[in-house]
């Protein structure tokens, strides 16, 4: 079965389209510092977020670095205890 062509629309539909589109074209010309203004707005809040992600990520590597020394310097500190309550010389 052949398909059946159809005869574009006459009823002023094309007219219309073309309007609309220069009609969105002339507000995007219209208020292009606007639609840059907010492009630029939402980049930086994006950019300023993976700034705070880092800087989060670095306090918290330098937080667990601190309770690492603690840590160590407890155990050493206790060894260093154990040796002097059984006379150990090293103490």
């Amino acid at each position: 079965m052949a398909a059946r062509r159809q005869s574009p629309p006459s009823d002023g539909s094309a007219f219309v389209a073309i309007l609309g589109v220069l009609f969105v074209v002339g507000l995007v010309i219209e208020y292009i510092w606007w639609f840059v203004a907010g492009a630029v707005l939402v980049g930086l809040f994006f950019a300023g977020r993976a700034i705070v992600r880092q800087l989060e990520k670095e306090r918290q590597l330098e937080a667990e670095q601190e309770a690492d020394r603690k840590f160590e310097l407890t155990r050493r500190a206790e060894r260093q205890r154990r040796w002097t309550l059984i006379g150990d010389e090293r103490a």
